[in-house]
């Protein structure tokens, strides 16, 4: 069945590029093909909100399927520069030389040339709105080098090359850019009607290795400073305020944690059944049941407040802000969420774990993108912390605690 999709953009490169890209089924169509010819004004402070602006603006308009995308050159020397401004770098003629020329004054005598692209596709689909993310890693070249690509292609050089973007030409670039990453989940999720993996794998990766799982992680928060002092905040101030819930809570340690810092209306819900047994077992006097954080079984505003402490990991950046939205949907006005994450990017697959073959992925995602998505959901951010890891304890990845509070006097 034929299918026709609007991209909320006027530029002939990004079109030709993501249509090379999309299945033979799907019809592309740009804003000039639909005969738009206005200006639709990008002022988000973020890649997320400039997509979402765009499309929004084009589906309001046509009520179609359409989505929008928002590219950022990030600079680590300019402290994240170009990023939303990259378009417009060097003012608002969208001059790509000029840019380019402002980029590489900006970077004289600097010693780190570290860049990355980032693309943001905000998609549209039956009412429904969903974020795709793709990152290339690289470095700013000395000079311009190559006629191919567009933008800031001719002194980008990704990571694992030595010629720019702009040198590499199309086939290559539209096979490892950061546009064709998040181009590519975007066509996996039209493909399949499905964003990142599946739940059931995760489950059932879980529950094969529940045993070693809860043999090695039962104690991990006597090694873990931070968490404990968080924990112990959170449970001070939400045992007497109704229903705790403890998301993803694996073989309950950390519900372990909160009973006997007096939170006594508590309850652990996690994806795998076997984890829950395991729980029961091990902390008796708790309640424990299992269930999908992407469905929880609470009405509307009745739940107290939420803790999940890396239990998102498995979750692409959509899924997460469906976890994120849930939760808002569940918790009492004026409720709060306490998760935690890995910072970073990428996915990383694992066929083997803990000595078991499983199939599972786990993301990374840095504070800024988490913090949109919270706040998009509805959250108000009271407290962002990050930490290095503790040696020979845990994965050797930066850890971030979001602390949100649904207040409903804050929404417009």
């Amino acid at each position: 069945m034929n299918r026709e999709l609007i991209a909320a953009t006027g530029s002939v490169h990004k079109v030709k590029e993501i249509s090379a890209m999309l299945p033979s089924n799907w019809t592309l169509k740009s804003l000039k093909d639909i005969g738009f010819e206005g200006d639709i004004i990008e002022d988000g402070a973020t890649l997320e909100e400039n997509a979402l602006i765009k499309a929004r603006h084009i589906h309001a308009l046509l009520d179609k399927d359409v989505f929008a995308e928002d590219t950022g050159l990030e600079v680590e020397a300019l402290d994240g520069r170009p990023g939303v401004h990259t378009a417009r770098y060097a003012g608002d003629d969208r001059n790509d030389e000029k840019n380019i020329a402002l980029v590489l004054q900006n970077l004289q005598g600097k010693q780190n040339r570290k860049a990355r692209f980032r693309t943001v596709i905000a998609l549209i689909q039956n009412n429904i709105e969903y974020l795709f993310e793709g990152i290339v890693e690289g470095s700013i070249g000395a000079k311009p080098s190559g006629t191919g690509g567009f933008g800031y292609d001719p002194i980008f050089i990704p990571e694992g090359f030595s010629e720019s973007f702009g040198v590499l030409g199309d086939e290559i670039k539209n096979t490892i850019s950061h546009r064709a990453r998040a181009v590519s989940k975007l066509v996996t999720f039209l493909k399949n009607g499905t964003k990142g993996q599946d739940q059931q794998g995760v489950k059932l990766s879980y529950d094969a290795m529940a045993d070693e799982y809860t043999r090695q992680l039962k104690d991990e928060l006597d090694h873990k400073h931070l968490d404990r002092i968080l924990l112990k905040a959170f449970a001070h101030e939400y045992k007497d305020k109704g229903l705790m819930i403890d998301l993803g809570c694996g073989p309950g340690q950390t519900s372990y944690f909160l009973s006997n810092c007096g939170v006594r209306n508590l309850t652990g819900i996690d994806l795998a059944p076997q984890m829950i047994d395991n729980a029961k077992t091990l902390f008796p006097g708790i309640n424990f049941l299992a269930g999908d954080m992407l469905d929880l079984p609470y009405l509307d505003e009745t739940v107290g407040s939420a803790i999940a402490f890396y239990a998102i990991v498995n979750f692409d950046i959509n899924g997460v802000s469906l976890v994120l939205k849930e939760a808002f949907r569940a918790l009492k006005n004026g409720g709060e969420f306490l998760f935690s994450f890995h910072i970073g990017e990428g996915v990383k697959h694992m066929e083997t774990m803990m000595g078991t073959s499983v199939d599972i992925d786990f993301y990374f995602f840095d504070s800024d993108t988490v913090k949109d998505l919270a706040v998009n959901a509805g959250f108000t951010v009271v407290d962002i912390i990050e930490r290095y890891p503790y040696k020979d304890v845990e994965y050797q990845g930066k850890r971030a605690y979001f602390w949100l509070k649904k207040d409903e006097n804050n929404l417009s």
